[in-house]
């Protein structure tokens, strides 16, 4: 499996705003709404193209299974 571009950078956002949020310390930064609707949208993005992908691979394995 593959991810485009795009959604590789929205990982990091997620996975930045995670480890911020789950490992507060002396680098902690304050999130602000902005911050929370763009990591909001990002995570949209990765569960769409996550669905995407999963409903392509199972449209994949049962035209294998027609065969």
């Amino acid at each position: 499996m593959k991810f485009d571009r795009e959604v590789k950078v929205e990982t990091q956002i997620i996975n930045g705003y995670y480890f911020t949020e789950r490992y507060p310390g002396d680098e902690s930064i304050e999130v602000m709404k902005e911050d929370m609707d763009m990591c909001a949208d990002a995570v949209e993005h990765c569960r769409e193209s996550i669905l995407k992908m999963s409903q392509e691979i199972e449209n994949e394995l049962n035209e294998n299974e027609e065969s």
